[in-house]
C-alpha cells in the first residue's frame, strides 16, 4: 500500500517554513531574536495571507518560534543565547520609534532602588503607552515627548542589549516626570552612582 504524496499546498508551506528559518537564522546572527507579522510579509511579498498564517502556525507547533504577544514572535531556537527576551520583544513592538530602558528597571539595575523588576520591563518610548503580557514577563511602555536627539544624548547602548539604557539622571527624571513613586529612590545611592561615574569620566 503506497503512502499518499503531500499536496502541492503542503509542499509550499514546507518551503516557506524552510525559508523562514533561514531568515530567522540570519536575524539571530545579527542579534535580532524577535519579529513581527509585518516583517514576515516583507520577506514574502505577494504571498497569500493564508499561506503566511499557516507557515507561522506550523513554526509555532514545531517549536521553531513562540508567540510573545499578538503579532510578535521570538525565535525559540535562539532562546538559549537571547538573555534579553523582553527587550527583544519591546524593540519589535516599537520598531521605528525611540525606545529605551528607564524608570524602575534602569534604576534597579543601577542599585538606586531596592525594588526588583525581574519579569517587568519599564520602557520609555516616543510611541504610545501600553502594557503587554508575554510568556517571559510584562513590558510596560510609557510615552515620552523627549526629542530623539535628547534621547540619544542621555542613553547608551550596552553590548548585546536590543534597547538603549537611560543614564541615572534620565531614569530618575523620567520617574519624576511620569508621576511615579520617587520615595523608593535611595538618594544617597543615586548620588554615589553619579560620583563614581563622573570620577571615571
Amino acid at each position: 500500500m503506497s503512502c499518499m504524496s503531500p499536496s502541492p499546498w503542503m509542499l509550499k508551506i514546507s518551503v516557506l517554513l524552510s525559508q523562514l528559518i533561514e531568515f530567522l537564522d540570519l536575524l539571530s546572527e545579527n542579534g535580532i531574536y524577535a519579529f513581527t507579522n509585518g516583517m514576515i510579509r516583507n520577506i514574502f511579498p505577494g504571498e497569500p495571507e493564508e499561506n503566511l498564517k499557516k507557515t507561522l502556525s506550523r513554526a509555532v507547533s514545531g517549536r521553531v518560534i513562540e508567540r510573545a504577544c499578538r503579532g510578535v514572535y521570538l525565535y525559540a531556537r535562539a532562546n538559549s543565547v537571547n538573555v534579553y527576551k523582553l527587550e527583544s520583544v519591546a524593540a519589535a513592538l516599537r520598531g521605528g520609534k525611540y525606545s529605551y530602558v528607564s524608570l524602575e528597571t534602569a534604576l534597579s539595575e543601577y542599585g538606586i532602588i531596592s525594588q526588583m523588576t525581574l519579569g517587568h520591563l519599564t520602557v520609555m518610548t516616543t510611541g504610545r503607552s501600553q502594557k503587554y503580557a508575554t510568556p517571559h514577563g510584562t513590558i510596560e511602555f510609557t510615552h515620552t515627548s523627549r526629542p530623539g536627539s535628547e534621547i540619544v544624548r542621555n542613553t547608551f547602548w550596552q553590548d548585546g542589549r536590543p534597547l538603549r539604557v537611560a543614564n541615572p539622571e534620565t531614569a530618575f527624571e523620567d520617574l519624576r516626570r511620569v508621576g511615579r513613586n520617587i520615595h523608593m529612590v535611595d538618594m544617597e545611592a543615586y548620588r554615589e552612582v553619579i560620583r563614581d561615574r563622573d570620577s571615571i569620566d
